[in-house]
């Protein structure tokens, strides 16, 4: 009882306080919005100004270069500034991939590409969405979509494509399982109303290198080493104060570089020596902030929830229990939470669609607002993890899927049929 009058006490003398001095208060608060507000639209302002291509990868019909090939695309394209958005579309006809650069950066990515795949192409054409509906739901069409996140911290990586490959195989084609194939199957068998896109937006991490700081630490703390702290301004302000006070009675006393005491080796178990290896392994790579989403896009009353099942399915084959996993952002998926009332249901539901499916064509992603931040909502992922993720199919594939991929190397972008 006596806890909750302290506490109302404390809240009331907060309120009386902003009541008195609300000619400060109320400036510093207009003052904070209108930085954001200027922040945000120079960004916008910025970005505006930025000169797009969009560029089709047409897909070799007997290709087997393995994901490795499209890791050293990924450490080319780490030389470019700014975002790059990497999609794959699947309508009833076929799969088409596409890589939305600066234009500036054009030439740098051509050469990535078809250094490491020769036999493909890379063909400018219009922006696809430019050819669906500008605003979603739109009371024709209808759509579910998600980004994607990972459950733990960035530097525990992924089950990359290395897991499955077979060290004794003595042919491309029986190297392993092509891990883009669980994702392709999981895009195709779609009508003929259907479109499914997944989005990988990515950027060259910021020169701080956080994330990679933080895996030594987390590689650090299972080994059992002590962090060494160095002390803060507020920590030398304290030692001068206290000294000062004592100065009269006692001489100053500053604190010296601390005594190095052996540290005990700890009895790691095989497990935590692997996901020691695993982090050191990634934050070795160059990374990239990252951001996956997928959108499924139908007819009203139509949307076909298999096609969830198995676009969210087709990454569980790359999480491990022990380092990192993938999963749908909550607050991105378009499904109504269990805390949602009816009533009101309906608005947000449409709401998280709108949001999402102009994120989609903006090719931004929610948290994501100056150019010049590290956006709320990405994660980062190493050159190895993009190209698990994101490679060109193999033979290994399997004939019935390259026939879908490769059915057609010309017509129109895809488009949303609006019959």
């Amino acid at each position: 009882m006596g806890s909750n009058v302290m506490a109302f006490d404390i809240i009331k003398n907060i309120l009386e306080i902003a009541v008195d001095f609300w000619w400060v208060l109320l400036p510093a608060v207009l003052f904070f919005f209108f930085i954001e507000y200027r922040l945000t639209h120079k960004a916008v302002e910025k970005r505006e100004k930025i000169e797009w291509v969009m560029l089709e990868l047409r897909v070799p019909r007997d290709n087997v270069r393995p994901p490795k090939a499209m890791e050293q695309v990924f450490s080319a394209l780490h030389a470019v500034k700014g975002w790059i958005a990497i999609e794959i579309v699947a309508t009833i006809q076929e799969f088409r991939f596409y890589f939305r650069v600066p234009t500036g950066a054009r030439k740098l990515i051509e050469s990535a590409l078809l250094s490491q795949y020769p036999g493909a192409e890379l063909i400018e054409t219009e922006d696809y969405l430019k050819k669906l509906p500008e605003k979603l739901p739109d009371g024709t069409y209808d759509l579910w979509g998600t980004d994607m996140m990972l459950k733990k911290e960035d530097p525990y990586p992924i089950r990359t494509y290395l897991a499955f490959e077979s060290p004794s195989a003595t042919e491309e084609k029986e190297k392993g399982i092509d891990t883009i194939a669980p994702l392709l199957e999981a895009m195709s068998g779609i009508d003929g109303t259907e479109t499914i896109i997944l989005q990988i937006l990515i950027r060259p991490t910021d020169k701080g290198n956080k994330w990679q700081e933080n895996g030594k630490k987390i590689v650090a703390k299972i080994a059992g080493r002590k962090e060494e702290s160095k002390p803060t301004l507020l920590d030398h302000a304290g030692i001068f104060a206290k000294n000062l006070i004592q100065a009269p009675a006692k001489q100053p006393e500053w604190p010296g570089k601390p005594e190095e005491k052996p540290q005990s080796v700890p009895n790691l178990t095989e497990g935590e020596k692997w996901i020691m290896k695993s982090i050191e392994n990634k934050i070795a790579k160059l990374g990239f902030e990252t951001n996956i989403r997928f959108l499924l896009i139908d007819k009203e009353g139509s949307l076909n929830k298999n096609h969830v099942l198995a676009l969210t399915g087709a990454f569980r084959q790359l999480n491990t229990q022990d380092l990192n996993a993938f999963d749908a952002d909550e607050e991105t998926t378009t499904e109504p939470p269990e805390e949602w009332y009816v009533r009101g249901k309906n608005e947000k539901l449409k709401g998280r669609k709108e949001a999402i499916y102009g994120m989609c064509r903006a090719r931004f992603y929610r948290g994501q607002k100056k150019l010049s931040s590290s956006p709320g909502k990405s994660f980062v992922l190493s050159t190895e993890e993009l190209a698990t993720v994101f490679h060109l199919p193999t033979i290994a594939v399997g004939a019935p899927m390259l026939r879908v991929i490769q059915s057609k190397k010309g017509g129109a972008p895809v488009e949303v049929s609006k019959s």
